[in-house]
């Protein structure tokens, strides 16, 4: 059986900070997922995702971000920058040990680090095989009360924060399989881990706040 990644060192990931996010039972399979993080006191760089695929083999995940929240640019791919596209060898479902992204060795990161200033948001657009006609991103669910479908009553997007530590926060995201896709209106939300490093200055004690 091949190696998850030949050139990866998975001793890497002990050296950044985490945020991973609660364990889910209400689960979507989708091709991709908009979501917005907010850095607190500490300047943050996003430097990998840990994310659940259902289906196993080779795949191209693509990244973006944008300054501010998604949701009003959910739809113009003009306001977002690209950020590379790294690859993942999934062995299967990875639902309980999510994958992390493929690295170009040591700490060279597969895609443009995410830097976000204290006190900022970004927003994060995360696919994965966007041209396959198979869904592969597995993602939470947010179901309307006393609901037993899970895709017929999911709720509407909201703004709320979905997880958080002291660092950053993590806000509900929304479904978004490709940029002229629908179903941006539905919750859904990120499953899975962030990597980050964080600044030594906090901004909050510098303005005394």
């Amino acid at each position: 059986m091949p190696s998850e990644f030949p050139t990866y060192d998975f001793g890497d990931l002990s050296e950044f900070r985490t945020l991973e996010t609660p364990r889910a039972t209400d689960l979507r399979v989708h091709k991709g997922i908009m979501f917005d993080v907010t850095a607190k006191d500490y300047e943050i760089t996003i430097r990998n995702f840990r994310i659940p695929f259902l289906r196993g083999g080779s795949m191209n995940i693509t990244v973006w971000s944008k300054d501010g929240p998604f949701w009003y640019e959910k739809n113009n791919p003009d306001a977002w920058d690209y950020l590379g596209s790294p690859e993942a060898y999934s062995p299967g479902v990875t639902l309980t040990d999510p994958v992390p992204l493929q690295m170009r060795g040591g700490l060279v990161e597969g895609f443009v680090p995410i830097v976000i200033p204290a006190g900022s948001t970004k927003g994060i657009y995360i696919t994965v095989n966007e041209t396959s006609a198979d869904d592969n991103l597995i993602g939470q669910i947010r179901k309307m009360p006393g609901s037993t479908c899970p895709s017929d009553f999911t709720e509407f997007f909201e703004t709320s924060t979905w997880s958080d530590n002291d660092d950053l926060s993590l806000s509900e995201g929304a479904y978004k399989d490709s940029w002229v896709s629908s179903g941006a209106d539905e919750a859904a939300r990120y499953y899975g881990t962030i990597y980050y490093t964080r600044t030594s200055t906090n901004q909050g004690e510098l303005t005394g706040s």
